[in-house]
Parts: C-alpha cells; structure tokens; sequence
C-alpha cells in the first residue's frame, strides 16, 4: 500500500487580511491542512518576504517551490 503525505503549506497573512481569510478558508474548505504565519506579530518574517520581493499578503508556499501572493483558488485547487 503507497501512503500519500499532503504537501506542507504555510499561510503568511495578517489579522485584518480578507484576502488572508479568504485563502484560509478555502484552503480549510479544501481540506488543506496549513501552518499560519501572522507578520504583524514577527517581524523578522515581515522583512524576510520584503526581503524576498513579496509586496501582497498572503503569502502562500508549498513545499516543492510553489508560491504566491493574494486569494488564489485557481491554485489551492492544484494542492494535492
């Protein structure tokens, strides 16, 4: 029997984000599972994705390199 372990995911958003709700929600919806990030309440994390070019929240990565910014149910659906 092959076992298939569901891609980590991380939600990097803020408190007051609806576009940062939205995405949690549908990755929940989904059923996504996901680690949130709140940048408002690290501040190293909030420079790291400056850092890194990121200008809209959220922030999501999954592992394996995909990545983007913003309310994206075109891509929570490519999650598997």
């Amino acid at each position: 029997m092959t076992m298939t372990t569901q891609p980590q995911v991380t939600v990097y958003g803020a408190e007051t984000c609806r576009q940062c709700w939205a995405t949690e929600r549908a990755l929940a919806r989904a059923g996504v599972a996901f680690d949130r990030v709140d940048v408002d309440k690290d501040e190293d994390v909030a420079a790291w994705l400056r850092t890194e070019g990121w200008k809209a929240l959220p922030v999501v990565t999954v592992d394996g390199g995909q990545s983007w910014a913003g309310f994206r149910p075109d891509l929570i659906a490519t999650i598997r």
